[in-house]
């Protein structure tokens, strides 16, 4: 992974999502997605899929229940 997969993810985190705050930015366990938390809120996070190029807005629930997300942007599908 390259630092510029960091910068084109932000890039399109500023493009497509309204909150600009985030308290972490990591990376999924197998480099392909990133992983935004906003500041002070922990009932969900973002989700960038980098093949893709999708946002996902997750909640704490959503790994038992796969279906609670919204997508924020529809990528390059």
């Amino acid at each position: 992974m390259w630092l510029s997969d960091f910068e084109e993810a932000i890039a399109a985190m500023k493009e497509h999502c309204k909150w600009s705050c985030f308290s972490v930015i990591q990376t999924g366990m197998h480099g392909d997605r990133f992983i935004f938390q906003p500041h002070d809120l922990k009932d969900f996070y973002f989700v960038y899929v980098r093949q893709s190029k999708k946002i996902l807005k997750c909640y704490s629930d959503t790994w038992r229940n796969p279906e609670h997300y919204e997508i924020i942007y529809e990528g390059d599908e």
